[in-house]
């Protein structure tokens, strides 16, 4: 029980804010990437999808809206 209320609230900031996930497509080809939260990477799950966000609208993607 005690592990529930410890880990519960955990999960529930975890799930707030940020998307977890943004649709890039590249308005010449038509091709769609994602960039999404890895677990297992940066903590700083905003900062994940930003990087992926900057690198695909430097070679011409747009967010998907």
């Amino acid at each position: 029980m005690k592990i529930l209320l410890i880990t519960l609230p955990l999960f529930f900031l975890g799930c707030g804010g940020m998307p977890q996930m943004v649709l890039m497509k590249n308005a010449q080809s038509g091709d769609l990437r994602e960039c999404k939260v890895d677990p297992w990477g940066d903590i700083r799950h905003n900062k994940q999808i930003n990087d992926c966000v900057s690198l695909y609208e430097k070679a011409g993607y747009e967010k998907v809206q």
